[in-house]
């Protein structure tokens, strides 16, 4: 019987056949000197390159194939061929690069301007063209680029003349140009780009000022280095350099094919621009052109609507101020372009230094106190500027102090609002909370050019007054403190609630945290219930600001650090919720969650509802008992706990006082019984053990059962600590069955002991007598052994029945062993097939996982060749990469018989998404009590599931256990 191969990409018999026979007469482009191989270096895919462009130019068209040597490929695989040797050329990368089977998009589309891209932009294009080819195997029929949507044909040309200019010059050109796809424009002719040093522009500029300042118009060319181009294309060449200025970069700028605008707008009031302000300005314009190949006939700025003129004018004048200080100006006066505002006159910018406004800031707190008022202006260095402006410089000095940053700071043209609005609580802010607002006021200001006429912050809706007297204040303390407070009051703004006193922050050391947890854990434990106020060192605060305290309190003394903490305006929070399990927290955990709840405190100023910690969400209630209970016993033993019980908050749960827990070898040995059961019944390790009703991970479980195990042993009677182990994230095992004495035993248990505690966590696999033994085996059979101890009252002498993991969770059923041994072509017992399913499944953790694993593996990994039968067998695929239906399935089912998975052949007439009847084999693969069908030569079919063919059609041919054919 022959069974042909179906590819991962279906295609017609009969086109395929047609193409083979047709071959002799489809017209080809051919690179001299090439070698018969299937893979070629870049040099030899430039060299047929070469010949691709020539065929084009003189056809007008894309040739039907392209030869390299005796190597016939379609356009398709030519361009993945070109866009990866385009893309190693880059890197200096002469590795061959194969074949692959590409096919040619089924249509294409276009919608391309004339124009150039750079370097950049064709590798990036490359690297997309080449993803997009890996991921479909197909051309892709368009893609796009900054002139358009390009199509198949302009990328095959497009790459073909990157790669023959590279051929004839040695270097991938920096800029190429592009036109549609089409036979008036073709050929497109190579002219190297031109480009202009910054310093050529730089004088340009100068040049072109005066220019501007003496005809009062903008002129249409402008004469650079000797090249006389469009104002528009300068224009582009301007902000491009402006823009490099600012990043220390001198890099060529292209020259551009750029045009003026047919029309210009422009209304804008008089005003200045910041240096944030006019690089952005810059990048917007270099955006446009670089996308419109013109330049804009307006822009937007805070200022207004700036024209076309006006645009050139800004850059020009930018670019002289930088010729002549060598720097970028903080500021530039903007006018609109009238022959009465020209010359615009270039007046360095007025700062001040941080020291000037912090001690004007202080003489304002005087003056707002004694008038009850916001005065209209301020007086700085002499100079009397709008208490507006001043507030801008005040959030500016408050950032900058952060930062501890002492840089001038230039006056900005800010009005005051027309409006103010406040609907404001009196509260605390934090340093967070203030430093995040003047951010936003800054940000609001350096968009408006005004004073923001409210803002909003957590105690309310806060007006323009009310700012300015906020970041007075909070300079006003830094003068007096050297440093920014912690917090600070706001109220909202009355004659009667000026002044605000400025009151030192309350803080209280780490111990006086901790005597007051004491008092509040017999509290709680006396009355069952949360109170709702704390006294701490005579001060009544509320018991969620003191859960702040708290969590910071464990942390700090974690880390021996003795610093006060500062009392924060918390909250408690408006609801609470919980779903706990009984279980064990370590200190890494209660750690890092104590640093989370404090985290969200700082952020919304309220305790937490509920949190997630391992064992389920946790209410706030059994949060403030939680640490409590960890800085009682901190006062008692001067450490932090490593464990502490957590339990769901109820009456019944309180008092709990199980901390740093530990249990008995008997409590081990009980539980032990349930994981054996476990085990035994369900064929399947639990992922949690239960101690005295306390859940813990089944690694902690194992440590306890070993340690247990060598403590028996030695006559050691004494409770184990559970410790805050992980489960390995894969696990090994080539094991075979048999037995272990206790000297054994006790041997693989010390070096489970000691491995856990120089990992914290569970081995994936360790070396006993009967080789390789995985983590799940080394619970179960510590988990039998301690229960034997159960029951006995001693140690086994020898743990019998021992037996791989797979053997003891899954049970063949009889008659199925059929499916388990190597054939012919199924060679389940070659070394090269045992390595590879063991590589393949090692981070399975059931035998459905190990079948899933290398059936994703085959489909994922081997190739397709057209073939009938079998060839070459399973080991003969794997090592050749490649097969058709017959040899992919059998390294399919011997990857599975080699795992102890049973697996058998399917044969039959299957009519496929392409339309047509093939002949073909597949595999099943039994799990979970199951068959479930396997079809590994197609992406698009998975374990269990087949996409490309219909599965509701086709006609059985037979099942085997070793294909006849």
């Amino acid at each position: 019987m022959n069974v042909k191969f179906v590819p991962k990409v279906i295609f017609s018999f009969f086109v395929f056949f047609c193409v083979i026979m047709f071959i002799s007469s489809v017209s080809t482009v051919s690179a001299a000197n090439s070698t018969n191989t299937t893979s070629f270096t870049p040099s030899e895919i430039a060299n047929a390159s070469v010949t691709v462009q020539k065929q084009i130019e003189t056809n007008k068209k894309l040739p039907d194939k392209v030869a390299i040597g005796n190597q016939t490929i379609n356009t398709a695989q030519y361009l993945h061929l070109a866009v990866e040797a385009t893309n190693q050329i880059q890197q200096n990368n002469n590795r061959s690069i194969s074949v692959n089977n590409d096919q040619i998009p089924q249509y294409s589309e276009e919608s391309l301007i004339s124009g150039s891209i750079s370097r950049a932009d064709y590798l990036d294009f490359a690297n997309r063209i080449d993803e997009y080819i890996n991921n479909n195997h197909q051309a892709p029929p368009y893609g796009f680029i900054g002139l358009g949507k390009i199509s198949y044909q302009s990328q095959v040309y497009l790459f073909s003349r990157i790669l023959s200019i590279y051929y004839t010059n040695g270097t991938l050109p920096l800029y190429i140009n592009l036109k549609p796809f089409t036979s008036s424009n073709i050929p497109i002719l190579y002219t190297p780009a031109t480009t202009f040093t910054t310093t050529q522009i730089i004088q340009t500029a100068t040049d072109l000022q005066k220019t501007i300042e003496t005809t009062k118009t903008i002129p249409n060319t402008v004469t650079i280095n000797g090249t006389t181009i469009y104002t528009a294309q300068f224009l582009h060449l301007a902000t491009q350099t402006i823009t490099q200025l600012k990043n220390n970069i001198f890099d060529p700028i292209l020259l551009k094919n750029d045009d003026q605008p047919t029309y210009t707008e422009e209304q804008f009031n008089v005003g200045t621009m910041t240096q944030n302000d006019y690089l952005d300005f810059a990048q917007r314009i270099t955006n446009h052109m670089n996308q419109n190949q013109q330049a804009p006939p307006y822009g937007f700025t805070g200022l207004g609507k700036i024209s076309y003129q006006s645009q050139v004018y800004l850059f020009v004048r930018l670019l002289t101020i930088y010729n002549s200080t060598g720097s970028l100006p903080l500021t530039v006066t903007m006018k609109p372009f009238t022959s009465s505002n020209i010359p615009i006159l270039y007046t360095p910018a007025t700062t001040f230094t941080t020291t000037q406004i912090i001690q004007t800031a202080t003489n304002l707190q005087k003056t707002i106190e004694t008038t009850k008022t916001i005065p209209n202006t301020v007086t700085i260095n002499g100079t009397t500027i709008y208490t507006a402006q001043f507030l801008h410089l005040t959030i500016q000095t408050t950032l900058q102090l952060k930062n501890t940053s002492n840089n001038p700071i230039a006056l900005q043209n800010d009005q005051a609002p027309s409006y103010t609005q406040e609907q404001l609580n009196t509260g605390t802010l934090t340093k967070n909370d203030y430093l995040d607002f003047a951010q936003r006021l800054n940000d609001y200001m350096n968009n408006n050019q005004q004073a923001a006429p409210y803002g909003l912050i957590g105690p309310g809706k806060i007006g323009y007054q009310s700012q300015v007297y906020l970041f007075t204040r909070i300079l006003t303390i830094y003068n007096s403190t050297g440093s920014l407070p912690s917090s600070i009051i706001v109220k909202s703004w009355t004659a009667d609630n000026i002044p605000i006193l400025s009151m030192q922050s309350v803080s209280f050391t780490p111990q006086q945290i901790v005597d007051t947890a004491v008092k509040l854990k017999n509290t709680i434990e006396l009355t069952k219930t949360i109170p709702a106020t704390v006294v701490i060192n005579g001060i009544t605060i509320y018991t969620a600001q003191f859960l702040h305290l708290a969590v910071e309190a464990a942390v700090q003394l974690n880390e021996n650090n003795g610093n006060k903490i500062f009392l924060q305006s918390d909250e408690p929070p408006g609801y609470s919720k919980e779903e706990l399990v009984n279980g064990v927290l370590f200190k890494d955990e209660y750690l890092d969650f104590a640093r989370r709840v404090s985290d969200y405190m700082n952020e919304n100023h309220q305790a937490p509802p509920y949190g997630y910690i391992g064992l389920g969400t946790i209410s706030y209630q059994s949060q403030v008992y939680l640490f409590v209970r960890v800085l009682d016993y901190y006062n008692t033993s001067k450490s932090l706990a490593d464990n502490i019980v957590v339990k769901s908050w109820s009456s019944q749960n309180i008092p709990l006082n199980q901390v740093n827990i530990a249990f008995s070898i008997d409590q081990i040995a009980l539980t032990s019984n349930g994981v054996r059961n476990n085990v035994e019944i369900y064929k399947a390790l639990p992922e949690f053990a239960y101690i005295e009703g306390l859940r813990v991970n089944i690694a902690q479980f194992l440590y306890l059962t070993v340690q247990a195990v060598v403590q028996i042993n030695n006559h050691d009677s004494s409770p184990i600590k559970v410790k805050n182990y992980s489960i390995p994230g894969y696990s090994e095992e080539q094991l075979s069955s048999g037995s272990l004495s206790t000297e054994q035993y006790i041997d693989f248990a010390k070096r489970i002991r000691d491995y856990m505690n120089e990992n914290q966590q569970a081995p994936p696999y360790g070396y006993i007598g009967l080789g390789k033994i995985g983590f799940q085996s080394q619970v179960c059979i510590y988990s039998r052994i301690l229960d034997s101890y159960r029951i006995r009252g001693s140690l086994p002498a020898v743990s019998d029945n021992i037996k791989p993991w797979l053997s003891v969770i899954y049970n063949i059923p009889a008659g199925y062993e059929q499916y388990c041994v190597p054939t012919r072509y199924c060679q389940s017992d070659d070394p090269s097939i045992i390595a590879l399913a063991n590589s393949i499944t090692v981070s399975a953790f059931s035998v459905y996982d190990k079948a899933v694993l290398i059936f994703e593996w085959v489909r994922d990994n081997i190739g397709f060749e057209f073939y009938y039968n079998t060839v070459k067998g399973a080991v003969g695929t794997l090592q050749s990469g490649a097969g058709n239906c017959v040899d992919t399935t059998h390294l399919l089912v011997a990857l599975c018989r080699a795992s102890g998975i049973p697996a058998r052949y399917v044969q039959g007439d299957c009519y496929f998404s392409s339309g047509n009847w093939y002949g073909h084999v597949w595999a099943m693969i039994y799990v979970n009590n199951q068959w479930y069908w396997a079809d590994a030569t197609s992406y698009w079919n998975d374990f269990g599931t087949i996409s490309n063919w219909d599965t509701g059609s086709y006609v059985l041919k037979g099942t085997y256990t070793s294909l006849p054919f």
